[in-house]
């Protein structure tokens, strides 16, 4: 995974980079997923007019994500990817062909443009081209960003869905029925819903494994968002779903020698999922 070394420089030379070290230095230890983090279509140049959730940007992946899959294949290990299709950055193909999906055009972090989660041209054209697209890349786990932001939008202009009768949780539910439809039993479907208990709570039987913390960086971050989270959550751990309290981040400027060692032994005596960002 990339994004907490290379944060915004992701792109294809890193990942293949990473994939390389990765085989060399930890797969013998049991590192086996190469992730692409969301840079492939959003990133710190605003994203160019041509790219969207169902078109990477070529000038950071010039020869495509297919090629990304078999180099992580190559290298014996399983391709992951991030996504997240209820908004995006620009107005792509689907939105252009039914503007009446859009639930709201606001600017947040992730993107612009929010998509009604109860308009049918959203659930039946456009959540199977994404996840087509995903799918037939060949990424074996794919990771669903900003629910909760997602969430919370619905609620505020549930008034304009396409079926107000449908509450915000459940519209998520179907369109998550429709991802896991489309993806098939053979391709893990990840939430990545931050420090919000929300999405981790309403929907948590329809992933595989969430995200159950924040960022974590320093020191006040991890015990906020690592130790805290993990003892709210542990009991659905391996029980409803693989909980994630986000990456045992290790380096100097984060911590001391005995801080490093206690991060990564929690996470090794609560079984969480390791997380590396190598270079």
């Amino acid at each position: 995974m990339t994004w907490y070394a290379l944060m915004r420089k992701t792109c294809e030379k890193t990942v293949v980079a990473n994939a390389e070290a990765q085989a060399r230095l930890l797969k013998k230890y049991g590192a086996n997923t190469i992730w692409i983090d969301f840079e492939w279509y959003h990133n710190n140049r605003g994203c160019p007019g041509n790219c969207d959730s169902l078109n990477l940007d070529p000038e950071v992946f010039p020869r495509g994500l297919k090629y990304i899959v078999d180099v992580i294949r190559e290298n014996g290990m399983i391709p992951a990817i991030w996504c997240s299709p209820t908004h995006d950055v620009n107005e792509n193909e689907s939105l252009r062909r039914d503007p009446d999906m859009l639930l709201v055009k606001q600017k947040e972090w992730c993107g612009r443009y929010f998509f009604d989660p109860t308009n049918p041209h959203f659930i039946h054209d456009f959540i199977p081209a994404a996840f087509n697209n995903v799918k037939n890349w060949g990424y074996r786990a794919v990771k669903w960003d900003t629910l909760p932001r997602s969430l919370d939008l619905y609620d505020d202009y549930h008034d304009k869905f396409y079926d107000p009768s449908v509450t915000s949780e459940t519209a998520l539910r179907n369109v998550l029925a429709k991802a896991h439809e489309v993806l098939g039993g053979d391709v893990s479907l990840l939430s990545c819903s931050g420090e919000n208990d929300r999405v981790v709570t309403a929907c948590s039987e329809m992933f595989d494994a969430a995200r159950i913390g924040s960022d974590i960086f320093d020191w006040k971050e991890y015990i906020q968002y690592g130790v805290a989270r993990m003892l709210k959550f542990y009991p659905m751990h391996n029980t409803m779903l693989l909980c994630d309290p986000d990456n045992p981040v290790l380096r100097e400027e984060y911590n001391t020698m005995d801080q490093a060692i206690s991060r990564a032994s929690l996470y090794s005596m609560m079984g969480a999922p390791s997380i590396l960002a190598m270079i």
